[in-house]
């Protein structure tokens, strides 16, 4: 549950209250549930739960770690939660979220490796592919060179041979 403040105009009356949020995931996709404050008095106007999809809409956690990335002039806070993987094609990285979505970003993946992301938390596969533990979902024991992550389920990521022994040491914490 997270603490917010609300703001809702009906009726040309603006109502300011502080409530609670809780985050619902169904089939992928997350909703926040809205309890209205109990005693508060505004009629049939405002019903006694809302639920709601907010794209882009983050509550932030205190407990959650979070990395620090940039674009253009402006910094902008991701919970690691939220990432499944980075991939750059020149010096620009793209971000791809958990959710499905993506953003390009001005750090390049060498500085996100070195200064940016926890180490304990994603690795450098390629010179150009950083995966987080947490979205693995599949990897081919066989050899070490390919893996699937669970937001990219149809992309096969293919481990660079140089970093097959110590991705699988990354991964076994060892």
């Amino acid at each position: 549950m997270k603490k917010l403040k609300c703001r809702v105009l009906t009726n040309g009356t603006n109502l300011e209250f502080e409530t609670t949020a809780e985050e619902i995931t169904e089939n992928g996709v997350s909703y926040f549930k809205i309890k209205k404050p109990q005693g508060m008095q505004c009629g049939s106007q405002l019903p006694d739960e809302i639920i709601i999809n907010l794209p882009g809409l983050v509550l932030p956690s205190i407990a959650e770690p979070a990395v620090n990335l940039r674009r253009g002039r402006n910094n902008f806070s991701v919970p690691v939660s939220f990432i499944s993987y980075f991939q750059s094609e020149s010096r620009l990285a793209t971000v791809y979220y958990t959710n499905g979505k993506k953003a390009v970003i001005d750090d390049s993946i060498e500085v996100l490796v070195k200064s940016i992301l926890p180490q304990k938390l994603f690795f450098k596969i390629r010179s150009n592919t950083i995966v987080s533990r947490a979205d693995i979902k599949e990897i081919d024991f066989a050899a070490a060179e390919w893996l699937t992550l669970t937001n990219a389920p149809d992309t096969l990521f293919s481990i660079a041979v140089r970093e097959r022994v110590a991705f699988l040491l990354w991964y076994y914490n060892v």
